[in-house]
């Protein structure tokens, strides 16, 4: 199986280790619980119910990716979608996981304020989901 990721992976280790980084993906990492459905209505976050069999829509190569130890140094946040209801804020070891939902299906989105540190690298300030009434 071609790994996709290699040369991103790549790359990411040949920064500085005082770069910041932010990924954005489609979907997002195996485990996260940004990446799951658990409710009857995938696309929605108001819905009562909790569906049976969950839907599991993370990716088990992005899941390595964000585990590396490259990626773990520098990645300041990981920002995804595909999974509307997975809305929220999850972490997967010193990286935080976001998945902002959609506007269009959960009528949410994400909110994300950074600072600069002394040393010129970026740090988040907050991170917040905002639904839309």
């Amino acid at each position: 199986l071609l790994n996709l990721t290699a040369p991103l992976a790549s790359a990411i280790t040949k920064l500085p280790d005082t770069d910041s980084l932010i990924l954005m993906t489609h979907c997002g990492p195996l485990g996260a619980s940004t990446a799951v459905a658990t409710a009857l209505n995938d696309d929605s976050i108001v819905g009562r119910g909790v569906r049976k069999d969950w839907i599991e829509s993370g990716s088990a190569t992005l899941r390595a990716l964000v585990e590396s130890d490259a990626v773990q140094r520098r990645c300041v946040l990981h920002v995804h979608g595909h999974t509307h209801n997975g809305c929220g804020v999850a972490r997967l070891g010193a990286v935080a996981i976001v998945n902002p939902g959609s506007v269009h299906y959960t009528r949410s989105y994400g909110l994300l304020r950074m600072r600069r540190t002394e040393s010129g690298a970026w740090r988040r300030e907050s991170v917040e989901i905002v639904e839309l009434a």
